[in-house]
């Protein structure tokens, strides 16, 4: 599922449906840095880490209070 590249339309679909809590938190893992695609869908980082050729993130919603 790596090569199919659909992170950022995931991640931009769960942020404009809601289907993520205001305090949940997304684990992400992939073959590549995903940065760029978290960061223009409306969360965060939150935590991140990489274990051989895999990168794996936690995601939070910008806007958590």
């Amino acid at each position: 599922p790596y090569e199919a590249n659909l992170w950022a339309s995931c991640l931009t679909l769960i942020q404009q449906q809601g289907w993520l809590d205001e305090d949940g938190i997304l684990y992400l893992e992939s073959n590549r840095p995903l940065t760029d695609d978290i960061a223009a869908t409306g969360f965060e980082i939150y935590k991140e880490t990489k274990a051989s050729s895999v990168y794996a993130y936690l995601v939070i919603n910008q806007d958590r209070q």
